[in-house]
């Protein structure tokens, strides 16, 4: 009787199956120090697209916002995903000796996405589409080190994400869905003074059981990385 349930379970439990709906976005590394600075960034990779910006307001805080999105449809191909994400930010920071950097992050952003994912299920191919909005509040701290050639660090980032609006081919769930992630990251740079290309690698670590929503665990992206003074 249970293995009748069971099997009987399993296509339900396959459409429940959700295509990634959550895509973590690249880390802001802007490494400011000094009023009047303004630091820009974009990216591409397997998030999609990240634009970046910051702004030293003091020598000690700044502000900062980003903005992400992506669209993989392709000619043939029956998956399909497509996201747009913005958050703001507020940013202390601080020059640890020559060429120590240390900053904290504390920020809201809000996004939406679509996913389809084709699989195939007793030789049938099935298509799983999951949509939704979203709110995220994050914290993230940054070390790194910073020369006029070379710049490097680890970002840690912790996200509360927190769907207000979640439905799958199969179900639509009236009540939020949220999950918490710890999303570290190594970044570095290296190029001219002002001017340089940049490479992130990161992860999305779930830190609970489970959610509804399915989402992106690895981030790689390329992206060039520019630093400006503003003020004479």
């Amino acid at each position: 009787m249970k293995l009748r349930l069971l099997i009987l379970a399993l296509p339900l439990m396959a459409l429940q199956a959700c295509a990634p709906v959550y895509i973590p976005s690249a880390r802001h590394t802007h490494q400011l120090d000094h009023k009047g600075e303004l630091s820009g960034a974009a990216f591409v990779g397997t998030n999609g697209i990240d634009l970046q910006g910051a702004y030293a307001v003091s020598d000690r805080f700044g502000i900062a916002g980003a903005a992400s999105f992506g669209d993989n449809e392709e000619e043939g191909n029956e998956d399909y995903h497509e996201h747009s994400y913005g958050e703001i930010a507020v940013e202390y920071f601080r020059v640890i000796g020559n060429i120590g950097r240390f900053e904290l992050l504390g920020g809201a952003g809000l996004g939406s996405a679509t996913s389809v994912d084709n699989y195939a299920f007793a030789g049938t191919d099935r298509a799983v589409q999951a949509t939704g909005r979203y709110n995220k509040l994050f914290l993230q701290s940054n070390i790194g080190l910073e020369t006029a050639w070379v710049e490097t660090g680890l970002a840690l980032r912790l996200g509360q994400v927190r769907f207000t609006e979640f439905e799958t081919s199969a179900t639509t769930y009236e009540e939020a869905e949220a999950g918490t992630f710890f999303e570290p990251a190594l970044y570095a740079r290296l190029g001219w003074k002002n001017i340089k290309i940049e490479g992130q690698l990161g992860t999305a670590d779930l830190l609970q059981e489970e959610v509804a929503f399915d989402y992106r665990p690895a981030l790689v992206s390329l992206g060039i990385h520019l630093n400006l003074s503003t003020l004479k």
